[in-house]
């Protein structure tokens, strides 16, 4: 399980890691403050073969879930399955549902294919295992659904730009690039989000319980 996981974030992340800092490909200028550093780095002790390590980057993102990007959640959650299966689908869930939020404030539409893709890699182990009981399902995704919506984040929003096309093409280097929607627009986008996403699982949850799970 860790070498699958492994083998998709380092294709996740590599644009940024070997072309972004080492040169064989620039980032625009834009880019540059976008802070994951702090992300990367528990991804990859999360990753190690040092148990011990991933053991004190368990803990901290327990402790710190607001404070790590949705890739770090959607690692963490398939990493800690075997732990404790609720808790990692409830951090599965926060981390699609902040991801959902995340691609909706991006300006960068490529980008928002990172989503799909963090969704097909660490869905299935999640989804296979909380699809089985639909009363616990509702119970999980609504804790998780509370959960954003009472705690604030301190990660860095633009994590997913950094995913998108224009982190490394500007048709028009004139022209200062715009990564996200003004702020002045986030709550309202967060809160349409959070409601779509509810309306959703609504309707999956009537077909499963139509359908006896």
């Amino acid at each position: 399980m860790r070498k699958k996981i492994l083998g998709v974030f380092i294709f996740i992340i590599s644009v940024i890691f070997i072309f972004g800092q080492d040169g064989g490909i620039e980032l625009n200028n834009e880019y540059a403050d976008i802070k994951v550093d702090n992300d990367n780095e528990i991804i990859r002790n999360l990753l190690s073969s040092d148990r011990e390590l991933v053991n004190i980057s368990i803990n901290k993102v327990l402790e710190n879930i607001d404070t790590y990007n949705p890739v770090v959640l959607y690692v963490f959650s398939n990493i800690y399955f075997d732990q404790n299966k609720d808790e990692a689908s409830k951090i599965f869930y926060i981390g699609q549902l902040r991801a959902r939020i995340d691609a909706n404030i991006c300006l960068d539409v490529s980008a928002r294919q990172a989503v799909s893709i963090l969704n097909d890699q660490f869905g299935p182990l999640i989804n296979k295992y909380a699809l089985k009981n639909t009363e616990n399902l509702k119970r999980i995704v609504e804790e998780a659904i509370e959960h954003v919506r009472k705690f604030d984040i301190s990660y860095d929003r633009r994590w997913i730009n950094l995913h998108g096309i224009k982190a490394f093409f500007n048709e028009d280097k004139k022209d200062k690039l715009m990564l996200s929607e003004p702020k002045e627009k986030w709550s309202d986008i967060i809160n349409s989000t959070i409601e779509e996403y509810e309306k959703g699982f609504q309707i999956v949850l009537k077909k499963l319980e139509k359908n006896n799970i």
